[in-house]
């Protein structure tokens, strides 16, 4: 059987002013895919770990197919998200995407019948889904067990109740309190109360609700037996599952730095080194990863650097990384293989640089690391977030929130109408070329003066009402000396 897993972290929201951007996301998508791959605790290898940031809601119905087809029956599902949890008025829970709108949620957002679909539609047995996010307890219709998700087998935990608000994380170094908890309990915190060596659902999900407390408890929903689940090892020597048998258990061997094919002959203590909002001139120290043996047998080692903006030096037991990032995001990766077995492992490595701030301009970015210590202190409050926070593009594959962008340009302002005295005056001056219409004309244009006076358009319309209204005048004073005349 092997553990799959899909982290997606959701942190911006650029179609609608309503849905606010998130510190937390990032983080939470990158501890947890620490703890679940960790080398002393962690079940799931890295390579079966997909993580995903800031989709779109089209991404996101591509991803969740992809994964999902990509599952057999034996496999273990993990479905985790962080970010907006929407809620419409027919009580229809929706994750929101980066396009998400709060008015069409329907068209914009992903509800719960959609990932029900997509999730119906693996083969997986067991499938595992983890909602940190406001009114995730509405998952599922209010927490009531659909239909749809009556087979053995599916485990939801949420990190409200019904439709609660959830805390969000404070800064972008931090975490939401609900994933920190998580992700401390995984890495040895829960307490292992059957004594199996592994911490199973029911263990993980006790362990995340007592350190909540009252105020903000998190909610479950098991459809089948959460003890048989099991997510991570204690530290202790443990089982690779505590209900079931591995059916390729030949092929795969446990270290303390977790799970490797069998001919592996050495492990790496890191598998993904993730730098988030990394500043622009900032300099990046090296990383340094150590090397395992897993047997007695010397190793002739060789490393290469994908990426022209990494450089990679072997120095006994210890790889160490240079990192000469630019702008932007930066993925790349490093092949460490043993020359005399062929076996090989990989370093991945993404880096986010914000672009420079403008000459004078004040950087507001939030500047966020990769936090080395899984037991870093978590400030979080609710659904905080820096206002000026721009949205980037779909597809950033690390880290948010590159430098304000300079705010658009206001539409300027239609012009005034034209004054309507002008034009009623010129209509009447050519129509009524002489006599009363000519006197109305002259009278209506006067008018229509002082409205031009004060900003509307119209002179022209004005001078060319009052030069025919004189001239009707004109006529008209012609035509009675000539009738005067005949009549004389």
């Amino acid at each position: 059987m092997t553990y799959r897993a899909l982290l997606v972290g959701n942190s911006q929201y650029r179609d609608d002013s309503l849905l606010e951007n998130l510190y937390g996301p990032h983080k939470d998508v990158a501890r947890l895919h620490a703890a679940l791959t960790d080398p002393d605790t962690g079940m799931f290898d890295d390579a079966d770990v997909r993580l995903e940031y800031n989709l779109s809601k089209e991404s996101f119905r591509q991803v969740l197919d992809e994964f999902c087809s990509s599952l057999g029956r034996q496999d273990l599902l993990l479905f985790y998200y962080s970010g907006h949890g929407l809620v419409d008025l027919d009580d229809t829970f929706y994750l929101a995407t980066t396009d998400t709108k709060t008015a069409k949620l329907f068209h914009t957002a992903l509800s719960h019948d959609e990932i029900n679909g997509y999730l119906r539609e693996a083969e997986s047995r067991r499938t595992v889904i983890i909602l940190d996010c406001c009114k995730s307890g509405m998952f599922k219709s209010g927490g009531q067990l659909r239909p749809a998700l009556g087979a053995p087998g599916r485990f939801v935990i949420t990190s409200s109740t019904g439709a609660a608000l959830t805390e969000a994380a404070r800064t972008a170094a931090g975490t939401s309190p609900f994933t920190e908890h998580l992700v401390r309990g995984l890495r040895g915190a829960a307490p292992d109360v059957d004594g199996d060596g592994c911490i199973d659902l029911r263990e993980i999900y006790g362990y995340v609700k007592d350190q909540m407390g009252p105020d903000r408890p998190p909610h479950c929903l098991f459809d089948g037996d959460g003890e048989g689940v099991s997510l991570a090892r204690t530290t202790a020597k443990a089982p690779a599952i505590a209900w079931a048998k591995e059916p390729d258990s030949e092929s795969v061997r446990w270290s303390s730095l977790g799970r490797y094919p069998r001919g592996a002959t050495f492990a790496l203590t890191e598998s993904t080194i993730v730098l988030t909002d990394v500043r622009a001139d900032e300099h990046l120290d090296p990383e340094v990863v150590r090397i395992q043996p897993l047997g007695p047998d010397d190793l002739d080692l060789a490393a290469e650097a994908v990426g022209s903006w990494l450089d990679v030096s072997l120095h006994g037991d210890r790889l160490t990384v240079g990192m000469r990032p630019k702008s932007g995001a930066n993925r790349g990766k490093i092949v460490v293989t043993d020359r005399r077995s062929g076996s090989t492992q990989v370093l991945r490595i993404d880096v986010f640089v914000r672009a420079p701030a403008a000459d004078g301009a004040p950087d507001s970015s939030v500047v966020g690391t990769r936090d080395p210590s899984p037991d870093a202190q978590t400030e979080s409050t609710a659904q905080h977030r820096p206002e000026d926070v721009p949205v980037v593009s779909t597809g950033v594959p690390v880290g948010y929130w590159p430098p304000p962008a300079a705010p658009a340009a206001a539409p300027p302002a239609p012009p005034p109408p034209v004054s309507t005295r002008a034009v009623v005056a010129l209509v009447l001056a050519v129509v009524w070329l002489y006599g009363l219409g000519s006197v109305l004309a002259l009278v209506l244009a006067a008018r229509a003066a002082k409205e031009v006076d004060s900003g509307r358009p119209g002179r022209g319309i004005v001078r060319a009402a009052r030069i025919i209204g004189v001239a009707g005048i004109v006529l008209t004073v012609f035509a009675l000396i000539a009738a005067a005349t005949e009549s004389g």
